[in-house]
């Protein structure tokens, strides 16, 4: 981002602002930039050309959008290691100190992220298993700041079994279409599992050990419940190279717990509780292909209610959980 650019966008949008007046399109269009958001665009000379921008648009209130992109997005680590965040976490930052900025300027400008997961990941194919958990990991993340965000658009969802056409910079990977076979992949199935896991309000939710400290830095937990408060859906995240349980404890639900439906999408690498490169690089890479089309496919996940009220889920190794919990 730079001032120079803040002008190019500000002037197209006065002029299209300008052609809109007393058509039927007046005060109805919206308009998008495609300035990717970076941490590093909270110091100067940046902020001052981000300021002009968010200042410059501020009259269009929610009708302005900005185009993010999850900078970054091409480290291994999704949430958190012991030696730093991981990009789901970085982009978390970035939309707080985003949201912090247009408070401070009075502005409603909202986002909407065009490309998810439009990075290629080192070390890993395109279409497997690391990728359908960077797209759990961002949406549990963008879902949660739909104060902000108001749209999720997945990269394109079709590849050639042969990967990508020379010189494409597209990373996709949802489904691959063969001549003989259409070959649905472990990032499909997770946007299948999030649609079938979302009510309309976000919860507040947070993960913590028996004695209260951090689970660990490799969860990531997200809940929304439906207008009456009797129904709840859970998404559960595990980066990590060991299996877990996991007790989900709820308040506000109207009535008591009567059934939880769960399904996960796991790996089907062996593992100990520490696992090595070796390990690591074959879960990263888990997919399905011509010779095993089903290798990588959600199952019924391991939960059930607890006589306190509490819902006790077993959580495996590099796995995506999504509950839905009834009550009367």
């Amino acid at each position: 981002m730079d001032e120079t650019y803040a002008d190019f966008v500000l002037n197209a949008t006065a002029a299209m602002e300008q052609r809109s007046r007393g058509t039927p399109m007046e005060r109805k269009l919206h308009f998008v930039s495609n300035v990717v958001l970076y941490k590093d665009d909270f110091a100067e000379p940046k902020l001052s050309a981000w300021k002009k921008l968010i200042r410059g648009t501020r009259f269009l209130g929610s009708r302005m959008i900005n185009d993010h992109h999850e900078a970054d997005g091409q480290l291994v680590n999704l949430i958190r290691t012991d030696q730093g965040p991981g990009n789901v976490e970085e982009n978390a930052a970035v939309l707080s100190n985003f949201s912090k900025l247009l408070l401070q300027e009075g502005s409603s400008m909202k986002l909407i992220v065009g490309e998810l997961d439009g990075f290629s990941n080192p070390g890993a194919c395109d279409h497997c298993q690391l990728r359908a958990l960077q797209t759990a990991a961002f949406l549990n993340l963008y879902q949660s700041r739909a104060d902000l965000v108001k749209a999720v658009c997945y990269v394109n969802a079709f590849e050639r079994l042969q990967q990508e056409q020379q010189g494409s910079s597209w990373y996709q990977g949802q489904v691959l279409v063969l001549p003989n076979m259409t070959i649905r992949e472990p990032p499909y199935y997770v946007i299948k599992m999030v649609s079938e896991a979302t009510q309309r309000n976000v919860v507040r939710s947070a993960l913590s050990s028996a004695n209260g400290t951090a689970p660990g830095p490799l969860l990531q937990l997200f809940a929304t419940a439906s207008d009456d408060g009797r129904s709840v859906a859970v998404r559960i995240l595990n980066q990590g190279c060991a299996d877990r349980t996991v007790r989900l404890r709820l308040r506000g639900v109207v009535g008591a717990l009567r059934s939880v439906n769960g399904t996960v999408l796991r790996s089907r690498v062996p593992t100990a509780t520490g696992c090595g490169d070796g390990e690591k690089f074959a879960m990263m890479n888990e997919a399905n292909t011509p010779a095993r089309p089903e290798a990588v496919v959600p199952e019924p996940a391991r939960a059930a209610v607890a006589a306190d009220g509490s819902v006790v889920v077993a959580l495996p190794h590099w796995s995506f959980v999504t509950l839905a919990l009834q009550a009367v």
